[in-house]
């Protein structure tokens, strides 16, 4: 599906989801009517229990995505900063891979995060990753 809209503007594809938008309700729906047309042209058949179609405000694989951009969602940043410490390394990989989808959001996070990365990618298998090394990530 994606070689299909890939040239279609206004278009986002992962997976089999289709992402259509516009700047303006009435550019949104232009695109939306070509790129259903193209589906339909093309033998492919929609499930349409499953379609959302002309929203607003969705939230999608952690992110909010409305008219001012995307944004991480509320409920995603909350569960991370309500964590509490690793207790060990599998713990610490978990947490990581949680905060590292906020990257996006936070220009400086990779700097924030190497004490704990640098945790991770040494050898510190057989240490625990404590709550002062939590609070002072570079003292792993």
């Amino acid at each position: 599906m994606s070689e299909l809209l890939r040239h279609q503007d206004g278009v986002a594809v992962y997976m089999d989801d289709v992402l259509v938008y516009g700047d303006t309700p009435e550019e949104h729906e232009r695109k939306l009517q070509c790129t259903l047309k193209t589906l339909e042209d093309t033998g492919f058949k929609l499930n349409t229990d499953k379609c959302l179609l002309r929203q607003k405000h969705l939230h999608y694989f952690g992110h909010c995505i409305n008219k001012h951009g995307i944004r991480p969602d509320e409920v995603k940043v909350k569960a991370i900063t309500q964590m509490q410490p690793p207790k060990d390394i599998t713990d610490l990989r978990r947490i990581l891979g949680m905060i590292h989808y906020l990257g996006r959001y936070l220009p400086n996070l990779s700097e924030v995060m190497r004490p704990l990365n640098h945790c991770h990618t040494t050898d510190h298998e057989s240490r625990d990753v404590t709550a002062p090394a939590w609070r002072a990530p570079g003292h792993c």
